[in-house]
């Protein structure tokens, strides 16, 4: 058994909505407003909701951001997990910041506790607060184990409900960051020993890397989990550090790059977290437009990337390795939204 979880995307649609529409319409105050929904309007409705809510885009008077997550067991979609991005008047005295439904039929072997550990984690880095906010029915004892046993401790009740408080873990946080000087050697050597068959193009695009960085060219992102760098990427600031660079990159665009994962750590929303983390700071530093690109036949990429709103294309280029290998590269674009906070 190999619990992971997923944040909705287009990639997994067949399995989400068949998991979707048998949710209840209200298990346990859990609202599902897509029970026995279709899939054309699940793909053309309800998961771009889902989509967008995460993102802060189109959202419901009182709403706030809020990211929908499945808890996959293997190849199959067994719960699904809910992250308020942070917490207004009505979530603060409500339903806080997370909500959950595991599928009946797996109830009872533990799936539940791993799956609200592994959204704690997940969690961490979005949620502003110092703890997490939780609610629970009073006939839901099952429930009420489980966040007892990811720390969770009572702090109040009325006739009908519990609420619990759960304080974040600082040694299981994820923490999404610009690199230090010292943290881009250490990962870019470990990439150098990690592709022996390819080393003299690693090692020329680590003395590039840390030479934009060093000198402003470059931002470097790292997600960190329990001091690893799990995942990375980096945004190109300036026309030299980019081939092709017309279009791509200019004072208002930054052309993204280098998104490496650890593959153990794939498909559990890290990148994600990472790739959000990245386009605010650059929102922050005056960014308008982002860019990337992607080699034609890369399907599985290129739907990762329209999943993150890199629709507009741009251009068909080619880019030269070190070692001269040319590759055909797609560049796509997208603006960039404020961010509702």
């Amino acid at each position: 058994m190999m619990l992971t979880l997923r944040e909705a995307n287009t990639v997994d649609a067949e399995k989400e909505w068949r998991f979707v529409a048998a949710m209840p319409e209200d298990e346990n105050g859990l609202l599902n407003q897509w029970y026995g929904v279709s899939r054309q309007e699940f793909e053309t409705k309800a998961l771009p909701q889902m989509l967008r809510f995460s993102e802060g885009v189109d959202l419901p008077d009182g709403f706030v951001p809020q990211t929908f997550l499945f808890l996959w067991n293997d190849d199959e979609i067994v719960g699904q997990f809910r992250v308020r991005h942070f917490l207004n008047d009505a979530l603060r005295g409500g339903a806080g910041h997370i909500g959950y439904y595991i599928d009946k039929k797996y109830r009872g072997q533990g799936l539940a506790t791993e799956g609200l550990r592994l959204t704690l984690e997940y969690a961490a880095s979005i949620v502003p607060e110092e703890e997490f906010y939780l609610r629970v029915n009073k006939d839901n004892l099952a429930s009420l184990r489980v966040m007892l046993k990811n720390g969770g401790r009572i702090v109040g009740e009325t006739e009908y409900k519990i609420f619990v408080r759960i304080p974040k873990s600082s040694g299981d946080s994820y923490l999404c960051k610009i690199a230090s000087p010292e943290e881009i050697n250490q990962k870019w050597d470990e990439e150098i020993e990690r592709h022996p068959a390819s080393q003299s193009n690693w090692l020329t695009w680590k003395k590039e890397a840390v030479r934009n960085a060093e000198s402003g060219k470059s931002v470097p992102y790292y997600g960190v989990l329990r001091g690893r760098v799990i995942c990375e990427a980096t945004a190109m600031l300036h026309p030299d550090a980019v081939q092709n660079s017309e279009g791509l990159v200019d004072e208002k665009t930054a052309y993204l790059c280098a998104f490496r994962t650890v593959p153990e750590y794939r498909g559990q929303g890290y990148f994600s977290k990472l790739l959000r983390f990245m386009l605010d700071d650059l929102a922050e530093k005056g960014c308008q437009r982002v860019t990337l690109g992607v080699e034609p036949d890369d399907e599985n990429n290129l739907k990762i990337y329209r999943h993150f709103g890199f629709t507009d294309f741009i251009k068909h280029g080619r880019e030269v390795y070190p070692d001269a290998t040319a590759v055909d590269v797609d560049y796509y674009g997208k603006r960039l939204h404020p961010k509702n906070r």
